[in-house]
């Protein structure tokens, strides 16, 4: 899921497009993934990062990314 804090820190969740895939065996496969910010984020700095949740040897296993900074203009989002 990811997840954007905007200029009022405000943390609002995002939406992904494109398909989920899995990694089955060895091999690492590149994927494009499109995160779509929700339209109430307010122009300024934006912090994204992504919440993710793994499945290994049966539990659970959350975590997320590093935190991607940039400016959003205004006009941009909608």
């Amino acid at each position: 899921m990811p997840l954007f804090r905007d200029t009022q820190n405000v943390l609002l969740a995002g939406s992904r497009a494109g398909p989920i895939r899995r990694q089955i065996g060895n091999r690492s496969e590149k994927l494009r993934v499109e995160i779509i910010p929700p339209p109430s984020l307010i122009a300024g700095r934006i912090e994204l990062y992504l919440a993710l949740e793994y499945t290994c040897d049966g539990e659970r296993v959350p975590d997320k990314t590093d935190v991607v900074t940039y400016r959003l203009l205004e006009g941009e989002g909608e």
